[in-house]
């Protein structure tokens, strides 16, 4: 049986600077039985805060080699998983190094804090109740030392947490580390190197690791929600390690084998485009798409999605959209109505490329289909007419509107055997 400790004998273990031997004073004491010490703590580190405000250097440096120790202290004296989410979540206790009885320092050894939170005298909804807490709390940009943590702790405990951003942030970074397995070691694989939990099996690369998730249909739609998750998916180095180490890859065959749904997968990645985000990011996405490679089916299915891209997506997506929709044309699968909507879409776009490209998709419509009667409709491609592409004007100068073209149709003037109006 251990022996109980007073403030004095912590005080003066905390002040010697060294976390090993405070880690070994109370990893055997019930944190009911060092109660007393709570408000101690909390007024060292109120002091120990003050100090590092004082300007002093030295002053600094006395109290900055005790917050380690004394962080550790708080942690395993804390009674709620509220208050040890406290001391467990602050950064002085993630930026502080720790010093060795050997001499000198190392950096934060973040595997032994977890060790402290599966203490035997810690039970499984003490820890389940920290794990879910630790989820709400990570920042939505993720955090990589404490997610290990948490996977630790969802690993030993068996926690459902919550698929916030900043869990979701740290799941695809776990992994797009699977294929560094032969340099790196995850926290679940080190507690079975510890001889704490069973093994386990062994994935060698992304897709096999995807598989063996049991959340990954509820996971990969929150991708879809999350910032800058798109980074990840275009990870210029994944494909030296193979496709099965590529997301978009790994996520298209995942729909094969019907573990995740095609149709939802497609669906989300078009929202994703439509609703845009920053190049580098969006980048992912458009690699997923390109992967998924829609059918005609699929892409007639969302016609009306394609077309809202085409009107306000990105340059680079709306091309995509727009060539979509010309194979859709090309198989005769749209009417006069979606034509003139897409059309219309393009020329509202400031990029002369996509209007060139419908000009000659325009042209190959109207020798396929006759000219139909004009709904009145604005638009360069109402009445059968050929759509051109926009040129330079003299600043000032104004041509004819589509609406004026299409009531000069209706008033009779001539036209071109081409279906083209001639310009006087």
């Amino acid at each position: 049986m251990t022996a109980p400790i007073e403030w004095s004998e912590l005080h003066a273990l905390i002040a010697a600077r060294i976390p090993q031997p405070v880690i070994q004073r109370l990893a055997s004491i019930p944190p009911a039985e060092l109660k007393h010490l709570r408000p101690q703590l909390k007024a060292l580190r109120t002091e120990l805060r003050g100090e590092l405000r004082s300007g002093d250097i030295a002053r600094y440096v006395t109290a900055y080699d005790q917050l380690a120790p004394l962080y550790l202290a708080g942690i395993m004296s804390s009674g709620s998983p509220a208050e040890a989410l406290n001391w467990l979540t602050s950064s002085w206790l993630m930026d502080a190094t720790w010093c060795l009885e050997s001499g000198g320092s190392t950096s934060a050894d973040y595997r032994s804090v977890l060790l402290l939170l599966l203490l035997e005298h810690r039970d499984n909804a003490w820890q389940q109740d920290l794990a879910v807490r630790l989820a709400n709390w990570l920042p939505d940009r993720g955090d990589p030392r404490l997610w290990e943590t948490l996977d630790g702790l969802v690993f030993w405990s068996g926690a459902v947490v919550p698929a916030t951003d900043g869990y979701i942030v740290g799941w695809v970074r776990r992994g797009g580390n699977v294929r560094y397995q032969h340099g790196y070691t995850g926290v679940r694989e080190w507690l079975v190197q510890q001889g704490l939990r069973p093994a386990i099996p062994h994935h060698a690369t992304l897709l096999e690791w995807l598989r063996a998730q049991p959340r990954v249909a509820e996971f990969v739609p929150r991708m879809f929600e999350v910032a800058d998750i798109g980074t990840a998916l275009a990870d210029k180095h994944a494909a030296q390690f193979g496709p099965d180490n590529e997301w978009p890859k790994a996520l298209t065959k995942l729909t094969d084998e019907n573990a995740l749904d095609r149709g939802e997968l497609l669906d989300l990645c078009l929202a994703k485009l439509l609703r845009g985000e920053r190049p580098g990011n969006l980048r992912g996405f458009v690699m997923l798409y390109e992967e998924l490679a829609p059918t005609l089916e699929e892409i007639a299915h969302r016609l009306n999605t394609y077309i809202g891209i085409v009107a306000g997506g990105a340059g680079t997506v709306a091309k995509i959209a727009q060539s979509a929709l010309s194979d859709l044309d090309d198989a005769g699968r749209l009417d006069r109505e979606a034509l003139l909507d897409i059309a219309v879409a393009v020329l509202a776009r400031p990029e002369k490329n996509l209007a060139t490209a419908q000009h000659s998709t325009a042209g190959l419509a109207g020798r396929r289909r006759p000219p139909g009667p004009c709904d009145g409709r604005p638009g360069p491609a109402c009445c059968g007419y050929r759509v051109h592409a926009p040129r330079e004007r003299h600043p000032g100068t104004r041509g004819p509107s589509g609406r004026q073209a299409c009531k000069g149709r209706q008033r009779g003037t001539p036209g071109r055997a081409d279906g083209s109006s001639k310009q006087p």
